[in-house]
């Protein structure tokens, strides 16, 4: 799909869903507050709910690798879907969803996550959607940082009460 230097991104397919899954569990460890339960089987129901999401043709997921003599590796990647709101608010009643991103440690601060985000969104762009949504956890200052030096403005917040078992 595009290479810049020793970087390649590609689509993801479902031979990348293990590696998915482990990435998306990562940001999950990373953001999770534990103040929302997760479900018992929740490492299977995200695996398929991203089985889902890779033969969703309103989705698209691109894999970040780093290109070498071994073979490629996996370094990152992003996830995003288009979702369709026609209740007649809006003039253009589509807008893109950045659900997930994602980029190893030692592979940060290279560049690598601006350049899917870009794709991501020329892909958007080349589809009349000029809407894009992310979010990210309060305590996430790495993300809101980023998200902010690609351009991306607080818009809303969300509040949360979690109501006691009775």
């Amino acid at each position: 799909m595009k290479q810049n230097g020793d970087i390649n991104i590609r689509l993801a397919t479902a031979d990348d869903l293990t590696q998915i899954v482990s990435y998306t569990h990562a940001i999950h460890q990373q953001e999770d507050d534990q103040s929302i339960p997760t479900h018992t089987n929740f490492l299977s129901n995200l695996e398929k709910w991203i089985k889902e999401e890779l033969k969703n043709p309103l989705s698209l997921i691109l894999i970040a690798e780093i290109v070498n003599k071994q073979g490629n590796k996996a370094i990152g990647f992003i996830g995003s879907t288009t979702l369709i709101n026609d209740n007649g608010f809006l003039d253009n009643p589509t807008k893109g969803v950045i659900n997930f991103l994602w980029v190893e440690k030692e592979h940060r601060r290279k560049n690598i996550a601006t350049q899917l985000v870009s794709m991501i969104e020329d892909c958007f762009k080349k589809n009349a959607i000029n809407v894009i949504e992310c979010s990210f956890t309060k305590k996430n200052q790495l993300a809101e940082t980023f998200w902010a030096s690609e351009g991306y403005q607080i818009q809303s917040v969300i509040a949360r009460k979690i109501l006691p078992h009775d």
